[in-house]
């Protein structure tokens, strides 16, 4: 009896019916050659090979593995552009050996069905399970002793390398093993090994006594970047004594501190930035500027290009007279602002993809520090001269110092902000 004749075959031509596509994106099976994956538009089968490679056995029409591309989607503005993209058109990184590895399983079915992308649940792209990069994708974050410092990178790992980098880290010993199917495998860390450890991410001079893992089950890495985009990111911490309460950021209090980078000795870039821009600050803030927008500025153009906000390092005194100098007195709801150096609008040059609520003329240097530097798509300070479309930005921003022995012409240009960038060290080459 060939595959065409079984009745895994007659599920597959009904579920792939052009009838059943506002409800089924792709069926993936087991064959007796290996795998096949299947949709109203194609089919794909293949095999793994015994070295663990993928081998292609045959392919008809336009099928739903046929996108492999890794960096699909990446960026919000990216992802919302491919929602409701079929398989295919929407990239299934690592599609093959997942495949194979899921039904590697003893209990694993004879069939598993991908669900069309307009069966979101909730407003979410994609589901779980999906083979779509969307919804296959999940950020990896290491940090701490034997860890290399390496920034934001445009690498990736799978889900099977994870434990042995762990393992790799903790310096147990490698040896010898056998993989999910049985296959021996020698200078692995694990009795059970698919995958392989990210040597790349190891400091093989430092290693630790323990490893914290924590598993963000739901995170999308594009909203992790944009949080990180945004500065909102960091570690919180709650004292042991402390009760667990509700705080409208009106009030002060110690029991809980947000840990940011810069907080660590031996951190920090220093920057001589532009005031341009601002709004009005929430809980006791609200009769202040807070944030205030900074920017570099372009010798050439006179462009000034905004890269970050800056919130934190300023005192409640300081508030109170940059508010007053800005806007001519504290902000009410009974008094309309005026004066100062209040404009109607951005001052000619600025770029930026903010909208502030208060917009400033360029007169005000700041000194700012930061954690390290990073490309954003909002701050546009030296945009074309590392990525095409994105700027610069300063992470975990703090106000150092006021400036009034420099002119906006002593600011830090884009060029000194690309280099910077360029030479950190965590920058991945």
């Amino acid at each position: 009896m060939t595959l065409a004749d079984t009745p895994i075959s007659r599920l597959e031509s009904l579920l792939t019916d052009s009838s059943m596509t506002r409800y089924v994106d792709t069926v993936v099976m087991q064959t007796g050659d290996g795998f096949r994956a299947a949709s109203a538009t194609g089919a794909v089968d293949f095999c793994e090979a015994p070295d663990g490679s993928i081998e292609i056995l045959a392919e008809s029409g336009d099928h739903p593995l046929r996108n492999q591309a890794l960096d699909q989607g990446i960026g919000t503005e990216a992802e919302v552009a491919v929602e409701g993209v079929s398989l295919g058109e929407l990239a299934t990184p690592l599609a093959y050996e997942s495949v194979v590895q899921y039904f590697d399983a003893e209990h694993a079915p004879d069939a598993a069905v991908m669900w069309s992308p307009q069966q979101m649940f909730h407003d979410c792209v994609g589901n779980h399970g999906s083979l779509g990069g969307i919804q296959a994708r999940a950020p990896f974050i290491a940090a701490g002793p034997g860890i290399r410092p390496r920034g934001i990178v445009t690498e990736h790992l799978r889900t099977v390398d994870v434990a042995p980098t762990i393992a790799a880290l903790l310096g147990i010993p490698a040896g010898d093993g056998v993989d999910g199917r049985g296959r021996a495998r020698s200078g692995v860390r694990l009795t059970m090994q698919d995958g392989d450890e990210i040597t790349e991410l190891l400091d093989p001079d430092e290693r630790p006594d323990h490893v914290v893992v924590f598993l963000w089950d739901g995170v999308n890495p594009n909203a992790l970047h944009d949080a990180v985009d945004a500065g909102t990111e960091g570690l919180m911490l709650k004292r042991l004594d402390a009760p667990y309460e509700f705080s409208t950021g009106s009030t002060r209090s110690n029991a809980w501190v947000k840990l940011k980078k810069d907080y660590l000795d031996g951190l920090g870039d220093s920057f001589d930035l532009v005031v341009i821009g601002g709004w009005r600050g929430q809980g006791r803030k609200n009769k202040w500027v807070s944030p205030v927008l900074v920017a570099a500025r372009d010798p050439a153009t006179g462009a000034l290009g905004s890269v970050c906000r800056v919130m934190s390092g300023l005192k409640d005194e300081f508030y109170r007279e940059f508010t007053t100098r800005m806007l001519g007195g504290e902000i009410s709801d009974d008094r309309r602002p005026s004066g100062g150096l209040l404009r109607n609008g951005p001052a000619p040059g600025v770029v930026t993809g903010e909208t502030c609520r208060f917009w400033f003329e360029p007169r005000i240097v700041w000194e700012v520090k930061g954690a390290d530097l990073s490309l954003s798509p909002v701050h546009k300070a030296a945009a074309g001269l590392v990525h095409a479309q994105r700027g610069i930005s300063l992470r975990f921003p703090r106000f150092l110092r006021e400036r009034p022995d420099k002119s906006v012409r002593d600011a830090a240009t884009f060029a000194e902000v690309a280099e910077r960038y360029r030479a950190q060290s965590n920058v991945s080459k």
